[in-house]
């Protein structure tokens, strides 16, 4: 209520303390509702934060665990077929040196650059291993005919044909050396033959001979 006052010409409120107490409390109130409010609102962030740096740490956790199975799988892995190529070519060496009869390749199951070169490797193998048993049948039939020459059976001749530059020398003198022998003799006997009957006009034809 509002009254002017005569003397002093002023206008009075009266029931301003009223007023003013109602507007502080309401003040107070929206102070203490706002206060609230913020409070919870940063009760949520906290919450939320430490659900968010929870989550991350999760993510971090679980990418360490997967990458180091990653890493020891692929370690694992290389390791193996390192493994397998050594111990493929040790029995290589092995066959080569005649302490095996059987060769085994190289693992080529893996998909690694040596797995690769195991291929390759294979691919040599198996030539290597076709030229070496080529050749254990050249010496082997060389072998044979020799011992028909020493029991005086000079017809034989060796037949299996190599890649071996050495084997195919000493097959291609041997083989020789039989027709020559096997000529001389023959002829040699048709001599002896002559000479039975009293023939002595034929010779024994030495021309290109080595004299002992």
């Amino acid at each position: 209520m509002i009254e002017f006052d005569a003397g002093t010409g002023f206008m009075l409120f009266l029931g301003a303390d009223d007023l003013f107490m109602d507007i502080d409390k309401e003040i107070t109130t929206f102070s203490k509702s706002l206060n609230i409010h913020m409070n919870n609102l940063h009760k949520e962030s906290i919450i939320e934060s430490k659900s968010t740096i929870n989550l991350l740490l999760t993510i971090l956790i679980v990418s360490i665990v997967f990458f180091t199975l990653i890493t020891t799988i692929i370690s694992k892995g290389i390791i193996n077929s390192i493994e397998g190529f050594q111990q493929g070519l040790l029995e290589f060496f092995d066959y080569i040196n005649h302490k095996n009869i059987d060769i085994k390749l190289l693992d080529e199951t893996y998909k690694d650059e040596i797995s690769i070169m195991a291929k390759v490797v294979n691919r040599n193998i198996v030539a290597s291993q076709k030229r070496i048993e080529n050749d254990k049948i050249t010496i082997q039939n060389t072998i044979e005919v020799l011992s028909d020459f020493e029991q005086g059976s000079l017809h034989k001749r060796v037949t299996i044909e190599t890649d071996n530059d050495s084997l195919r020398k000493l097959v291609t003198l041997l083989n020789q050396m039989g027709e020559k022998l096997e000529s001389n003799i023959n002829k040699t006997l048709n001599v002896l033959e002559e000479y039975s009957n009293y023939n002595y006009m034929e010779k024994i034809d030495i021309h290109g001979s080595k004299e002992h």
